[in-house]
């Protein structure tokens, strides 16, 4: 008991300690633009593949996919209101698959394409320990967020050996809220990491991501 007594006593007198770090005027237009450039992760689709061998006549079922892969993303924000940043967003990911196929009776082809996403849309950001500290000029950050964007994907499939065409899938919507901690070393720089849940690319219902923040 006297250890959580001195754990949530730390954590109180650092939050309070945080309040005067920063002595800053009031934000000019040029400094409410935000930016965050952070990484994530987002997972391939995972299908069933049935093919046959043709010397035996046996079919085979296989599971492909479901790998995890880097995603890139830019937050562009304006801060309203010390506690309401509303901005956009653009992200890129490339995701491999492998794809078995069978040619005649040669047996199997082990083909692969990539997978060519483009990720963009609004999001809102809610700053929450303003609401307790009544003032934004914090080191720590603690916010929710929610979004709602779109998703362009292309890929290459190969039907012979000489030939590559390109495939547009159809515009998917993703939408999700989440929160978000962040913690600033200077009035201009920081860190974050982001946990989401929601509707998003590929079936997946959850996306974490972490980066960097800059602020102007």
């Amino acid at each position: 008991m006297q250890k959580i007594i001195v754990t949530i006593a730390a954590l109180l007198a650092t939050l309070f300690a945080s309040v005067t770090v920063f002595g800053q005027k009031e934000k000019s237009f040029l400094n409410r633009f935000e930016f965050d450039l952070s990484v994530g992760a987002v997972r391939s689709n995972t299908f069933t593949s049935i093919h046959t061998n043709g010397q035996n006549g046996i079919s085979y079922l296989s599971t492909l996919g479901g790998g995890l892969n880097s995603k890139y993303r830019c937050d562009i924000g304006y801060v309203v209101t010390p506690s309401i940043t509303v901005g956009t967003y653009f992200a890129y990911s490339n995701i491999q698959v492998n794809q078995f196929d069978t040619i005649g009776n040669s047996g199997f082809l082990n083909l692969s394409y990539g997978k060519y996403s483009f990720f963009y849309g609004l999001s809102v950001k809610y700053q929450l320990l303003p609401l307790i500290f009544k003032t934004d000029k914090l080191r720590f950050q603690l916010y929710a967020t929610t979004q709602l964007g779109l998703v362009s994907s292309h890929y290459y499939e190969y039907p012979d050996f000489y030939t590559k065409q390109r495939i547009q899938n159809p515009i998917f919507m993703e939408y999700g809220i989440g929160l978000g901690l962040g913690y600033k070393f200077s009035k201009h720089w920081g860190i974050f990491a982001e946990y989401n849940y929601g509707h998003f690319f590929n079936d997946n219902s959850s996306h974490l991501r972490g980066g960097l923040m800059v602020r102007l």
